[in-house]
C-alpha cells in the first residue's frame, strides 16, 4: 500500500451526492501535476478537513475513457501544445457504479475548463460505435485508470493512479 493510499484510508468519508452538491466542479480550473505518491501523502495531510469518496466501502475507482478526434488529432495537437482554447470530447464509464455518459470539456483561453455531461441510458456500450459523437469526430484512443476524489468544501482533488505507482515505493 503506498502512502497516499494509507492517507486516503484515514481520511473520514463523503458521500457522492453530498460531494456534488458541495463540489460538482463543472466549470473549473484544472492543475495537472506527477507526483510520488509519498508526496502527495504529505500535502493532502497539510490540508485540513479533506474527506474521501465513499461509494459502498470503496474508495478508489475505476473508469474508462474513450476519447474522440478529428482525423488530424486538432484536440490532441492543441493539448499537446498547450494552445489556450480547446476541446475534448469522450465517452467515461464508471466500472465500479456502471455509468456512462458523453462530455465535452471546453477551455476558455482565460484556462478555465467548462464540463458538459449527459448520462447514457443503461445497456449502451462506451464502444464509440452507436454512442460516437456526430461529425467529423472519431474514436482517437482509450484510457483507464484506478481514481480517488478527495475534497474539502467547494474543492476537489482527484488522484489517478497508473497501475505502476500502486506497486511503486512511497
Amino acid at each position: 500500500m503506498t502512502a497516499w493510499e494509507e492517507r486516503l484510508a484515514d481520511l473520514p468519508s463523503v458521500a457522492l451526492a453530498q460531494l456534488e452538491s458541495e463540489a460538482a466542479l463543472l466549470t473549473r480550473v484544472d492543475r495537472k501535476y506527477i507526483v510520488a505518491p509519498a508526496v502527495w501523502a504529505d500535502v493532502m495531510a497539510a490540508i485540513p478537513a479533506m474527506r474521501a469518496l465513499e461509494i459502498d466501502g470503496a474508495r478508489d475507482f475505476g473508469y474508462s475513457s474513450i476519447y474522440f478526434d478529428t482525423p488530424e488529432l486538432e484536440s490532441y495537437a492543441a493539448a499537446a501544445h498547450r494552445r489556450p482554447s480547446r476541446y475534448k470530447v469522450r465517452i467515461r464509464e464508471y466500472l465500479d457504479t456502471g455509468g456512462r455518459s458523453i462530455e465535452v470539456k471546453l477551455r476558455s483561453a482565460k484556462g478555465e475548463t467548462v464540463k458538459h455531461r449527459e448520462w447514457l441510458p443503461e445497456g449502451r456500450r462506451a464502444t464509440g460505435g452507436s454512442t460516437a459523437p456526430p461529425g467529423s469526430l472519431s474514436r482517437a484512443s482509450r484510457r483507464s485508470l484506478p481514481r480517488s476524489t478527495a475534497s474539502r468544501r467547494c474543492s476537489r482533488r482527484t488522484t489517478d493512479a497508473p497501475r505502476w505507482c500502486s506497486t511503486a515505493r512511497a
